[in-house]
């Protein structure tokens, strides 16, 4: 009897470390295919820095609404945001429950962008 709680325990173990090892390389490989998304992808615009000294990048593949109501997102310094705006609003979005105005060049290029799109 034994025995056969070692050998038990032996495997049991050996299973963890190896499905740990696992979910260790899975996770590395979705971190590095993340960073090269910023690369390889032409959906995410730079549009500068904001006036708080934030890089500010758009997922324009996000842009979505319908009339002059649209929901999109982007990044400050890398953190994904969700954004929503009336078109007719301005120069403001909100973000989460919080108005933003925008104060600076590159969050006025933000919704120019969003509400607008690509200039050609």
């Amino acid at each position: 009897m034994r025995h056969w709680m070692t050998v038990f325990a032996g495997t049991l173990a050996l299973s963890l470390m190896s499905e740990t090892a696992a979910i260790a390389q899975v996770t590395y490989y979705r971190t590095i295919n993340f960073a090269n998304a910023w690369v390889n992808n032409p959906c995410y615009e730079e549009l500068g820095m904001t006036s708080d000294g934030e890089r500010l990048k758009l997922d324009s593949c996000s842009i979505d609404g319908t009339g002059k109501n649209r929901k999109f997102l982007y990044y400050l310094n890398g953190q994904p945001k969700v954004g929503t705006t009336d078109c007719d609003l301005q120069g403001a979005w909100c973000a989460g429950d919080r108005m933003v105005p925008a104060v600076s060049h590159a969050t006025q290029r933000m919704l120019d962008r969003v509400c607008n799109g690509p200039r050609r």
